[in-house]
């Protein structure tokens, strides 16, 4: 088991900490992805110490419709309330999942035109986008371990575009 950042009881307000995360643009054969990576691990314990989260943030998103990485199926439909807005002329994005867990990213998108290519035709085909989220070092490396080992989880996010990929 990873040894967690932080650590929080019931009743504690969340660490401001867990909310901070990376993001890779990826492509999956035909299709742009997201993967949202926390920067820091935060395990959550009851009262009596015992550990009942050690991921706090994956349990939270599978709590609100992610999805176990083994049952990706790129056929599916958005899942409400997911979204990412990306302005592709300033480069950024913003990924937001359902309200318990707020704003997952909200920053700069390094990704080359191919992404962007793909992006908008999944924009256009109102297709939305594949959001893969888990905690890891930010690496293509790091992010393939965790998918291998079960440690990631996915949603398919409406995607609203605005701007022209530069």
């Amino acid at each position: 088991m990873t040894i967690p950042d932080f650590t929080f009881r019931e009743g504690d307000s969340t660490p401001a900490e867990m909310h901070e995360t990376n993001l890779l643009g990826w492509i999956v054969g035909e299709e742009a992805l997201l993967v949202v990576l926390p920067r820091y691990t935060v395990a959550h314990v009851d009262d009596d110490g015992k550990l009942t989260s050690g991921d706090e943030f994956e349990r939270l998103v599978r709590a609100h419709g992610g999805r176990p990485m083994p049952d990706l199926d790129l056929e599916l439909a958005p899942t409400a309330p997911w979204q990412v807005h990306i302005d592709q002329a300033a480069a950024t994005v913003t990924v937001t999942g359902p309200a318990t867990l707020g704003s997952l990213y909200d920053g700069g998108l390094d990704a080359n035109a191919e992404w962007h290519r793909l992006a908008t035709r999944q924009h256009l085909q109102r297709q939305g986008i594949v959001v893969i989220t888990g905690s890891c070092r930010p690496t293509f490396e790091a992010a393939m371990d965790m998918i291998a080992s079960g440690r990631a989880s996915w949603a398919r996010a409406a995607l609203h575009l605005t701007g022209a990929a530069a």
